[in-house]
């Protein structure tokens, strides 16, 4: 497997909700006799994940997050590696889309949907 070098960064504490999932992009046909012919092709893994930061974390966050644009990083989203959900929240991927939601007081939620490479 990939061998991952950097510096980890803190994006808060997974909350209840997250989703794991794929993008399938194999392809199927159909002939007028509706007899179909498949073609597997890769399926890209991707999981979604809402965590709950500190108020004094949005910048650096925001910050991170930006420099990350088109790199591939390794996404953990629990530290445990003997739990059952560890796999399907870990991901080596992209970002592809991120918000901050700064609706709490103290703590902020950031939104994250995560693509596999």
């Amino acid at each position: 497997g990939p061998v991952v070098l950097g510096t980890p960064v803190d994006l808060g504490s997974v909350g209840q909700g997250a989703t794991t999932g794929a993008i399938d992009f194999s392809r199927y046909q159909r002939d007028a006799f509706g007899n179909a012919t498949l073609l597997q092709r890769r399926a890209i893994p991707r999981t979604s994940q809402t965590t709950l930061i500190d108020k004094g974390q949005v910048d650096r966050i925001r910050s991170t997050l930006l420099a990350l644009r088109a790199s591939s990083a390794m996404w953990l989203g629990l530290e445990d590696d003997s739990d059952p959900y560890y796999e399907s929240l870990a991901l080596l991927g992209l970002v592809k889309q991120w918000d901050i939601e700064l609706a709490e007081r103290e703590k902020s939620w950031l939104k994250l949907d995560i693509e596999g490479i």
